[in-house]
């Protein structure tokens, strides 16, 4: 399988098809308001009145969540739950990264999967849950190739497995 970035702004096959994936940006700025609560805001609507422009910044939020909102609204609620709020917003980066930015190629080795991002090419484990780039080991959190991996294959955004290395060994669900 070869799967590559389109001019079309959605994830391609390489033979002129389209993933149905669209690549865009899931959450423009405040992950936490995806995994707390459904709520959306009109643009300009302040989530903290009277708060004089300290705290968080005003939403700039579309009042109706987008495709990709709606779809990460889960996986990215479980990961909150598994890693706290502080991991989950770097989850949350790296995801909406590899749903903007996609893959220049992506193809199976035999051994696991590589991935070209543009720049660099990168290997993940056959489970897609282990990436040799440096944002992985550093974090030991999916990274934007697993993520882009994951969108291209349909394979499961939030997994379990994903987070065993943060751990030292996968947690009991």
């Amino acid at each position: 399988m070869e799967c590559g970035d389109t001019a079309g702004g959605r994830l391609g096959l390489g033979n002129g098809g389209t993933c149905s994936t669209p690549v865009g940006t899931v959450l423009e700025g405040d992950p936490e308001w995806a995994v707390t609560r459904r709520t959306y805001l009109a643009a300009g609507e302040s989530t903290q009145e009277g708060s004089g422009g300290e705290g968080p910044r005003a939403s700039k939020r579309p009042c109706c969540p987008s495709e990709e909102e709606e779809v990460d609204w889960e996986p990215l609620a479980k990961f909150r739950a598994a890693c706290g709020p502080e991991l989950a917003e770097l989850v949350a980066e790296e995801l909406a990264f590899a749903r903007q930015h996609g893959t220049r190629g992506f193809h199976w080795t035999g051994a696991g999967f590589a991935l070209k991002d543009g720049t660099s090419d990168f290997f993940l484990d056959g489970a897609l849950t282990r990436c040799s780039c440096s944002i992985h080991a550093a974090r030991r959190l999916p990274c934007r190739h697993l993520f882009a991996a994951r969108l291209l294959t349909g394979a499961a955004l939030f997994h379990m497995d994903l987070l065993r290395d943060c751990w030292g060994r996968a947690p009991e669900p």
